[in-house]
């Protein structure tokens, strides 16, 4: 598993930066099929990395956007404020993985499905 680099900047910077380095990142990862954005910065960068439109895909815990071949899926941020007030659960964050993994699933079913069907000539 890929992580991006920590950066230490303002606000501002985070997100240009943030945007860069999924750019960067998305186009170095072929294989890459979901993306989980933690917190509304994140979906919001995310989402110009990718050339979406913000408005097209609103942020909301446990909602799933598709840009192009990416599935992204958003969670509420794992904060401390977070998980202490309540506003993110165990079960609400595990919630979010799982529907990744049935994602990731299926998704590898259709494949396997597909190549089969095609006598393994899916290209």
């Amino acid at each position: 598993m890929t992580q991006a680099p920590r950066i230490s900047l303002s606000a501002p910077d985070i997100r240009r930066q943030a945007v860069s380095v999924t750019r960067q990142m998305a186009a170095s990862l072929p294989n890459l099929r979901a993306i989980v954005m933690l917190g509304r910065i994140s979906h919001e960068s995310t989402l110009r990395a990718l050339g979406q439109r913000l408005a097209a895909a609103p942020f909301a815990h446990c909602a799933r956007h598709t840009a192009g071949a990416l599935a992204l899926f958003d969670s509420y941020h794992c904060s401390r404020y977070n998980t202490n007030t309540g506003r993110l659960t165990p079960d609400m964050f595990r919630a979010v993985f799982a529907a990744i993994r049935s994602y990731l699933d299926a998704r590898n079913q259709a494949t396997t499905s597909s190549a089969f069907l095609s006598g393994g000539n899916t290209g």
